[in-house]
């Protein structure tokens, strides 16, 4: 199609629907002197009555303005050949970059290879430190491994383990301490300040190292104690009995419920010296229990049974270390 100006293709169209410019004014609500103002060129519409033209005609916009009619296949080619020369560009770019960030590259390995000597040498600096924090910070603690002292860790409480325990408990095996954590010791005084405890492979005990010395704790709910709720069993034995296997005689159910109801009320004897005395006599038999504990395994004694020369029964504790009045028909 010929080439025609915005006026020459407004007056052909008006022309081709055998509309006058009142009428054609008319429907695009402006008025017949402006369409022949168009038409001879002397004006141009706004551009939102252009897309009116546009719409009523069937025309595109841009056929209007420019008088060429609208190829999408070349516009759409012009478009691809644009992006291809953008991408040859950015390419081009890329690959200039490339080659200037080559020659930096040595510079740049020399650098990081530096940094990271620094940092690896500040980590090891602050791991150092925090070491020797951790050791000191046990140093200044009295009272450590007192009677009445505690350590709280992870909502538990822990306190000195007996020398009971330690008889019958594993509790020191080297390799289990092997976590280092903070904790909160609390002195005799109730006062509270920090300190380093060593876990061990369990949450029974912990260890606290101090100048060259190791104290240990217990968790509190995992005291060894004699009740009748966490000892199965009561055997007494003769303390002169021989051999590996020595007979002895398990008490019955009531008479070890006999035996805690006259522990529980540990009721000491008035001349307790004297008493004492007769303890190293032969009439003499050991108590040994079968605990309920996982961690204790067999037998253990606990303590011994005697009597007087009037024949009155006695119990001392190992576990406590006190003496206490029994009956005679738990032995007798």
């Amino acid at each position: 199609m010929e080439e025609k100006s915005f006026g020459e293709k407004i007056a052909e169209l008006r022309k081709e629907k055998m509309l006058s410019q009142k009428e054609l004014g008319d429907i695009l609500g402006v008025s017949n002197k402006a369409v022949s103002k168009w038409e001879t060129g002397e004006a141009v519409p706004q551009m939102k009555t252009v897309l009116k033209i546009s719409d009523y005609f069937s025309v595109d916009a841009n056929e209007l303005l420019t008088g060429t009619k609208y190829d999408a296949a070349k516009q759409r080619q012009s478009e691809i050949n644009s992006q291809a020369v953008n991408a040859l560009q950015n390419e081009n770019e890329k690959l200039r970059m490339d080659l200037a960030g080559a020659k930096k590259s040595k510079r740049k390995i020399a650098s990081i290879s530096a940094v990271v000597c620094a940092l690896c040498l500040m980590v090891a600096l602050v791991i150092a430190l925090s070491s020797v924090e951790k050791d000191n910070i046990n140093e200044s603690i009295k009272d450590l491994g007192g009677e009445n002292t505690s350590i709280e860790f992870m909502g538990e409480v822990f306190v000195p383990i007996s020398e009971f325990e330690k008889q019958v408990f594993n509790y020191d095996t080297p390799y289990y301490y092997s976590t280092q954590k903070k904790a909160v010791f609390v002195n005799s005084k109730g006062e509270k300040e920090d300190i380093i405890i060593s876990l061990a492979g369990t949450d029974k005990f912990i260890q606290v190292k101090q100048k060259g010395n190791s104290f240990y704790y217990i968790n509190e709910k995992n005291k060894l104690s004699l009740s009748r709720d966490n000892v199965s069993k009561i055997v007494i034995v003769r303390a002169d009995a021989v051999g590996e296997n020595p007979r002895g005689r398990v008490l019955s159910d009531s008479q070890t419920d006999a035996f805690f109801e006259y522990y529980a009320l540990r009721e000491a004897p008035e001349n307790k010296a004297e008493i004492f005395k007769e303890w190293t006599k032969d009439n003499l038999y050991n108590v040994n229990v079968l605990f309920d504990d996982e961690d204790v395994s067999g037998f253990t004694q606990v303590g011994n049974i005697f009597c007087d020369k009037d024949r009155n029964w006695y119990f001392f504790d190992l576990v406590e270390g006190t003496v206490c009045e029994i009956g005679g028909e738990i032995v007798e």
